[in-house]
């Protein structure tokens, strides 16, 4: 898929394979009960009953060009399998050339089709040695080698099987506008104002590996079901929060066994055990409302990181003006009232919920001040630390 294309720059590659994702979204979108969509496994893209191969060139499809030599030598390649598919596509951001013989190909018969890949074999090779009459050390170009790896007279039955089941797709959009023909075609019930996001969700399907198993294959099934949720997701401005869980009590038994957790011992820190009850619960509440209403919404994660960023942002300052502010002699109760203040405090939108719970909210920052390496503490720094 990225044989020379546009140049050799990273940033090009890096274009080619995103490209490739979209035409992989696109397939998905298709998807019949019981099929698959498969990245680079067969080739760039493939389905039941399509094997694609996905390029990204800035310039013509001529006859000579490698973009198709290369393809058809894979294709006829004894370690790809063509009877798996029906059709073999060349799709291309290429127009044809002015005068490449390919324009009339996907109209040809299989034996027009060898007609075309003959001549323009031949008409390289007589360019060639008029090439050499002028330098005899003139080396065959790769186009020419190719054509003559293609076309050696000991392939010509496999050379058949394959060139009838090809399909050249010239003009296909370029990223941009592939990108945005996708969201227009397939996001129609969402508002404007959560297309961006929500096709960004969709895309981060197709890179997802709880989605993509070993073989790097998307199911029907898998797929229809994520983009279901991302459709619930974001088909309304605002979302209602789940409270199925907020009222959730916790006994003794349940928690005592928080007692030994780094987010437990940071509230020991500051000598506030009559809180301990509060946080072990909202601990709780959070942990399960995301492990039974949102664990399976893998779309929902980049939504989690993006608020438990903002839930961060919110407290280094406060800890820093509170630190500012301490004093030896006072420093535990005034780390007290900093913990006070950051339960206290509203809790940041989470996605487009439009009332995200403070208490699941607190419920969050005692999960993230439990990770090992979580900066949350709520004892004060004193200046001379």
């Amino acid at each position: 898929m990225t044989d020379n294309k546009l140049s050799n720059d990273a940033s090009e590659s890096i274009g080619a394979i995103v490209y490739q994702f979209y035409v992989a979204l696109d397939k998905c979108f298709e998807l019949e009960p019981g099929e698959s969509v498969y990245i680079e496994k067969f080739g760039d893209v493939s389905n039941s009953t399509e094997q694609i191969e996905v390029k990204h060139y800035s310039d013509s499809l001529t006859d000579a060009h490698l973009n198709f030599w290369n393809t058809i030598k894979n294709w006829t390649s004894d370690n790809f399998e063509d009877s798996k598919f029906k059709y073999l596509i060349l799709l291309t951001t290429q127009d044809f050339g002015p005068t490449t013989k390919f324009a009339s190909w996907n109209e040809s018969t299989i034996d027009e089709r060898l007609t075309i890949l003959s001549q323009i074999k031949d008409e390289a090779i007589l360019r060639y040695s008029k090439a050499l009459e002028k330098d005899k050390n003139k080396k065959k170009s790769q186009s020419l080698q190719l054509m003559e790896l293609v076309l050696e007279p000991g392939s010509a039955d496999r050379l058949k099987d394959v060139l009838i089941k090809v399909i050249i797709a010239d003009s296909s959009p370029l990223p941009k506008d592939y990108y945005d023909r996708i969201k227009t075609r397939y996001l129609k019930g969402i508002p404007a104002v959560n297309k961006e996001v929500a096709m960004q969700s969709a895309l981060g399907l197709i890179v997802n590996p709880e989605i993509i198993n070993g073989t790097f294959e998307i199911t029907e099934e898998i797929f229809s079901k994520q983009f279901q949720e991302i459709t619930a997701q974001y088909n309304s401005t605002t979302i209602i929060f789940p409270k199925k869980h907020l009222e959730i009590t916790v006994d003794e038994s349940e928690r005592s066994k928080h007692l030994n957790e780094n987010y437990i011992k940071k509230i020991l820190e500051i000598e506030y055990d009559e809180v301990i009850a509060d946080a072990v619960t909202h601990y709780v509440i959070a942990n399960r409302t995301i492990a039974e209403e949102f664990l399976d919404r893998l779309s929902s994660k980049p939504i989690y990181n993006a608020y438990h960023q903002e839930i961060i942002n919110q407290i280094k300052p406060k800890y820093a003006i509170a630190s500012r502010n301490a004093k030896a002699e006072t420093l535990i109760d005034q780390s007290k009232t900093h913990y006070d203040e950051i339960m206290s405090m509203p809790s940041p939108a989470l996605g487009n919920f439009n009332d995200t719970h403070i208490l699941f909210k607190n419920g969050t920052i005692h999960s993230l001040a439990n990770e090992e390496a979580s900066e949350i503490r709520w004892k004060l720094k004193l200046r001379d630390e």
